[in-house]
């Protein structure tokens, strides 16, 4: 599992959460887990709005490189898509923030693999399976 703290206030640019961009060393086998494949993030996210209007907040996923799945729980509510294409962001959870309001969101997330990115992982062979080229490190998980 690996832990991360991120604060977002209403009034400033957008946050991005980069999950699985960098490999995890596996000490026992002197390798890495490219991806993160199947390793849980646990994020405490505060979201504040300093401002004097309601703010409405959302958590989205964005598959930077390419197609891939999520699986989310966000604040006890399951959220999930088994095939995201890249550059399409995917509202997942929305939070209306009064002025003043400051809010811990709690984000329990983990990179999934496509089965085209399961194929690869495995080293099997996907010919005539209609994979993109690109099927690299697919999460990022954002607020606005």
């Amino acid at each position: 599992m690996r832990k991360l703290t991120e604060e977002y206030s209403a009034d400033g640019r957008w946050l991005f959460i980069r999950v699985g961009k960098h490999a995890i060393p596996d000490s026992a086998s002197e390798r890495v887990l490219d991806g993160n494949y199947g390793v849980l993030y646990d994020i405490n996210l505060t979201l504040s709005n300093p401002t004097s209007d309601t703010k409405n907040v959302k958590v989205m996923f964005d598959p930077t490189a390419g197609i891939a799945g999520v699986a989310s729980i966000i604040d006890g509510q399951f959220y999930g898509k088994s095939h995201v294409v890249g550059t399409r962001e995917l509202p997942l959870a929305s939070f209306r923030l009064s002025p003043g309001e400051r809010r811990q969101v709690r984000v329990n997330t983990l990179p999934l693999a496509t089965r085209c990115q399961f194929y690869d992982l495995a080293g099997l062979d996907r010919t005539g399976m209609n994979c993109p080229s690109n099927t690299g490190l697919p999460l990022a998980t954002k607020a606005r």
